[in-house]
């Protein structure tokens, strides 16, 4: 029996791929929160790569040019993509994205709903809103659509996010993420809601430390200007309600 066995253990070990072996199996997380802002590039929402992969249970490698990323559900699934082109391949097989990967604010952005599906999230779009859903792991994410740059609505997600990124010296605590889940602009005010999470100042992660904040604009001399923000602590990002 312990011949069989051994047997059985080194044919796995010689029909996984290399780069399989060397991989270790994540889980996602609770929430889906971008350290950059998600940009639109020909009418497709694009968002950071690494936050969107270990979201869907993934792991990625990336060497300033081409990416690889791998998830692991029922059999190893793969993901190629190069900045720059709209040539992919998934699991061996090649595909024409709609609108090509790109680096933004030093980051990798890659197409949503490409990586979304292939990792068994589905993306569906409505109303200037996207919701993410990804059954296997019981979590949900929904975002607004990005919107174009030069846009108002871009002006004020500009605004909110340079509030976040200089957090430490607001409110004691260094922002680890944002996802806008709600924007209106009327005029020369504005409205938004926005998770968020947060570690501590000297780096210890706080657990399940996330904000729904409720934010005030108001457009002043040509610029957005935070008028108010409320606060509120979240204890579980993304319960799937279905």
């Amino acid at each position: 029996m312990r011949t069989i066995v051994s047997v059985v253990v080194c044919m796995l070990m010689l029909t996984t791929p290399t780069w399989a072996q060397n991989v270790d199996r994540c889980v996602p997380g609770d929430g889906l929160f971008f350290d950059v802002l998600p940009i639109t590039r020909d009418g497709y929402v694009l968002v950071p790569a690494r936050q969107l992969v270990e979201w869907l249970g993934g792991t990625m490698q990336f060497d300033g040019n081409q990416m690889v990323a791998w998830q692991y559900r029922l059999q190893p699934n793969r993901i190629d993509l190069r900045v720059g082109s709209r040539n992919a391949k998934w699991n061996g097989t090649d595909y024409t994205l709609d609108t090509a990967p790109v680096m933004s604010e030093g980051r990798l952005m890659v197409p949503l709903r490409f990586v979304g599906e292939a990792f068994g999230c589905r993306v569906d779009t409505w109303d200037h809103m996207v919701r993410l859903r990804f059954i296997e792991y019981w979590q949900k994410a929904v975002m607004v659509i990005p919107p174009p740059e030069g846009s108002a609505n871009r002006a004020v997600w500009k605004a909110i996010n340079g509030w976040y990124r200089n957090s430490a010296n607001k409110i004691g605590r260094q922002n680890r993420g944002i996802r806008i889940e709600a924007t209106t602009v009327s005029g020369n005010s504005a409205r938004a809601t926005v998770y968020a999470q947060w570690e501590d100042l000297n780096q210890e992660y706080l657990d399940h430390a996330a904000t729904k904040d409720e934010w005030t604009l108001a457009r002043r001399g040509g610029s957005w200007r935070i008028v108010n923000r409320t606060s509120s602590p979240v204890t579980t990002i993304d319960e799937f309600p279905y």
